[in-house]
Order: structure tokens, then C-alpha cells, then sequence
């Protein structure tokens, strides 16, 4: 199977969505593997170039409009947000510990966005309670001041 389109796809799946990338480059090699189906090789091979460049769109779109990111001077986390920051992005694992109210549940996502999170992926945030989950995606969406439900939820 030597294909150009193959080549393309192989070069464009490390700019697609995160998830997009691990379940198109899997559908790319069950593709490549499969002989028992040569007749549809062609239609599902202009599938995944369509997924792929798709993909590529949301994760552009997503950069072009990453929400300005700003934090209540108030709370005591702030003073250490360059900190925080570096660290998140120079490590894999970053383990925060604060004391209650200081900002660490709203701020922590905002500052992982910072990073550059958020783009190619999901940031998660979780919560005992759904109640408390819901309450703090609106505070977060309010103060990025994007609509909630749909960048934040």
C-alpha cells in the first residue's frame, strides 16, 4: 500500500486533538494491517485524512481563541502563580497543597491554560460532589469570561 495520503497522515496526526490522534493513528495502523478488505481501503483512507485535518481545525481554533487568563489579586495562590506555572509546565506531576479558600480549586485550571494546556486536550478538574463540580466550571467560565456549558463545563 503505497500511498501518498498514508505519508500525510503519519506527518499531520501529532497536530491533531489529543484524543484524536491516539484513535486515528489506531484506525491508521488496524488500516495498514488489513488484508482481508483491500476493496475499502481507498473510502476509509479518505475518512481519515478528512478526520485528521478536521482535528487539526478544532486544535487550531482552539489556540486562536484561548480566553485571556487573569487572577483575583486577593487570593494568596496568585502570589505564587509564576511558580506554579513553570512548574506545570517543566513537569509531568505538580502536587499543590494550600490552605482552604486560597484559590486553589478556581485558579489551578487557569494556571494549567497558562501552561498551554487546554489546546490539545481537556484540562479535568474533579470534585467530590456535583453540585460543588458544576458551582466551580461557572465561577471558572465567569472568570474567563467565556460561556459555560461549552469552553468551561
Amino acid at each position: 500500500m503505497a500511498d501518498a495520503r498514508i505519508e500525510d497522515l503519519k506527518a499531520l496526526l501529532p497536530r491533531c486533538m489529543l484524543a484524536d490522534w491516539v484513535r486515528l493513528g489506531s484506525r491508521l495502523i488496524r488500516l495498514l494491517r488489513d488484508r482481508h478488505h483491500p476493496d475499502k481501503h481507498d473510502a476509509l483512507l479518505n475518512r481519515l485524512v478528512q478526520e485528521v485535518h478536521a482535528s487539526i481545525a478544532r486544535r487550531a481554533e482552539r489556540l486562536e481563541f484561548l480566553p485571556h487568563v487573569s487572577y483575583p489579586p486577593d487570593l494568596p495562590i496568585t502570589a505564587r502563580k509564576d511558580d506554579i506555572v513553570a512548574a506545570i509546565r517543566n513537569n509531568q506531576v505538580v502536587v499543590i497543597a494550600g490552605e482552604t479558600g486560597s484559590g486553589k480549586t478556581t485558579q489551578i485550571p487557569k494556571m494549567c491554560l497558562e501552561a498551554g494546556l487546554g489546546i490539545e486536550a481537556k484540562i479535568g478538574c474533579t470534585q467530590p460532589r456535583r453540585v460543588a463540580a458544576l458551582s466551580i466550571s461557572q465561577r471558572i467560565a465567569e472568570e474567563l469570561n467565556v460561556s459555560w456549558g461549552k469552553e468551561v463545563g
